[in-house]
């Protein structure tokens, strides 16, 4: 069985239904899900870029990533490029290593912490 459900929780949070006494609900609600299964059973993504491509290919207005990595990738910039001269809107994850140093501090916060 799958068991990294990461992306299905993230996806579910984007699109919960509103008023519907469930206890959760979006800003999305309602919306149409698409879900691009990016990871093989151990959890290791090696297939970022061929789900993004899909999920463009294939009609998705937003794209959310939920994962992220420390290398520079040229294909994967050159496809984000495309996707949003496109006009898709692209959603990431970042800042998720628990690192609080100079490389953990989020683009919008550019001083020490306090």
């Amino acid at each position: 069985a799958y068991d990294w459900s990461h992306g299905t929780h993230c996806a579910g949070l984007a699109g919960a239904m509103n008023n519907n006494s469930v206890g959760v609900a979006s800003i999305g609600g309602g919306v149409t899900l698409m879900g691009v299964r990016i990871a093989d059973d151990n959890g290791d993504m090696y297939y970022g870029n061929y789900g993004v491509q899909w999920a463009a290919q294939n009609g998705a207005k937003v794209i959310s990533m939920s994962y992220g990595s420390f290398q520079e990738d040229a294909t994967e910039r050159n496809l984000m490029q495309a996707c949003y001269n496109a006009g898709i809107i692209l959603v990431a994850a970042a800042g998720n290593e628990g690192d609080q140093g100079a490389h953990g501090r989020r683009g919008r916060d550019p001083g020490p912490r306090q």
